[in-house]
């Protein structure tokens, strides 16, 4: 969970907290209910979030304060690179589907 530190939402959490086909609970929030589930679907790497996405504003009053962004985009980036044959697609520290060469699983 890069670059995530905290996360409050009043109304933003839908799910009861049940997992199915073999989902894992990385996050809950403070209720318990599962925020950041991780696991596989049709053979890709799959991260899902337990929240609406939109941030807290005066037109959005129980939206997310935190780093919903940056949670957002782990799970982005979880969920659209694969590791290749290659190895981690990692650089640096940041994942990056560049690392894959072309015709691998997430190499374009």
């Amino acid at each position: 969970m890069a670059d995530v530190s905290s996360l409050h939402a009043d109304a933003a959490a839908g799910s009861s907290g049940v997992t199915a086909n073999g989902g894992v609970v990385v996050a809950r929030w403070t209720s318990n209910r599962p925020l950041v589930v991780r696991g596989a679907r049709a053979g890709r790497l799959v991260a899902e979030l337990n929240l609406y996405p939109l941030a807290k504003s005066s037109s959005v009053p129980s939206g997310w304060v935190g780093s919903g962004t940056e949670l957002m985009r782990n799970a982005l980036l979880y969920s659209t690179c694969a590791p290749c044959g290659a190895g981690n697609y990692s650089l640096g520290g940041t994942p990056s589907c560049d690392a894959c060469p072309a015709g691998t699983a997430s190499g374009a």
